[in-house]
């Protein structure tokens, strides 16, 4: 289980009030699953939220627009995997950001590198980022 701090440290915030600040005026899929002692509890999921926030913000996307991409996203793809990254089934998670909705069943995680050539050549341009190395390091603790 991870804390606020957690969240401000994978999205690279400035501060943790200034994070839970945007989490409350836009929505990033990013809430808490309990409270322990006052404090917000996160899972996994979260956090690699939390981490494309910032990855998004720093190739210069408004922080208004990333709700907009989130929601290109299958957020319940993206828990399935988390969850699968966490018990060590999967070793590989990107999120791969179409330019565009798709129209077709297209859940936006991939867990193969190999398949994202054939995104590109089937679907078009996006943006894809690797959740893989982050995820393991702060799952051993690294982080």
């Amino acid at each position: 289980m991870y804390n606020s701090v957690d969240l401000k440290f994978a999205s690279g915030a400035k501060s943790t009030e200034a994070l839970l600040c945007d989490l409350g005026r836009y929505d990033f899929f990013i809430q808490p699953v309990r409270r322990i002692r006052s404090h917000n509890v996160y899972n996994l999921a979260s956090v690699a939220r939390a981490y494309l926030l910032g990855a998004l913000q720093q190739q210069n996307i408004p922080t208004s627009h990333i709700p907009d991409l989130f929601q290109r996203i299958d957020q319940n793809a993206l828990d399935y995997a988390c969850d699968q990254f966490e018990t060590g089934e999967i070793d590989t998670l990107i999120c791969v950001f179409l330019s565009f909705t798709p129209d077709e069943d297209f859940t936006g995680v991939c867990t193969n590198a190999a398949e994202l050539p054939e995104i590109l050549q089937t679907l078009g341009h996006f943006t894809a980022i690797d959740l893989s190395e982050f995820l393991t390091r702060k799952l051993q603790g690294d982080l």
